[in-house]
């Protein structure tokens, strides 16, 4: 499919997009993303890692990452599963 799968009308309807928001909503992050943007940088960052890795091309690949959110999300989540095992002890 090549680049038209990054179109928006085509991604939305991958399962990996709907997955991603759904973790999204769950969690608040994908890989520190948060929005159609991200998701989308990070799935095209995916893609060019697979790619090099199967033309065995050891260049690194940039993925995207909003550290900030994900520092957040992460430290929320912790803290929720924290409270929840203290309770059940």
């Amino acid at each position: 499919m090549g680049e038209t799968l990054f179109l928006p009308q085509n991604f939305a309807q991958t399962a990996y997009y709907k997955n991603a928001m759904e973790c999204v909503q769950i969690t608040g992050n994908y890989f520190g993303q948060r929005t159609d943007e991200g998701i989308t940088a990070q799935a095209r960052a995916f893609v060019a890692l697979y790619d090099r890795i199967i033309k065995n091309n050891s260049l690194e690949v940039k993925f995207p990452f909003d550290s900030m959110s994900f520092a957040i999300s992460f430290s929320a989540c912790c803290s929720k599963d924290m409270d929840s095992k203290d309770s059940s002890d």
